[in-house]
């Protein structure tokens, strides 16, 4: 992957970094991108688990309960 220039030691691509994936979310802040959609109603999501946190209006399930007094979120 990447660039392989006869003297390695000269490249100019950055390396590969494990915060890429972070960067790339990020970014969608500003382009607006919004892959996650919802089957059953037009809202789209930046992340994924906005997307299953919305699913729970129209799946009517309350997953998300209070220990103190079980009240149902």
């Amino acid at each position: 992957q990447g660039c392989r220039p006869p003297h390695a030691d000269l490249c100019l691509c950055p390396p590969p970094s494990p915060r890429n994936d972070k960067l790339k979310i990020h970014m969608r802040k500003h382009t607006g991108e919004r892959p996650y959609s919802c089957q059953h109603c037009s809202a789209r999501f930046l992340h994924s688990y906005d997307l299953k946190n919305h699913m729970h209006l129209h799946t009517g399930a309350r997953p998300y309960e209070c220990y103190l007094c079980h009240k149902a979120f």
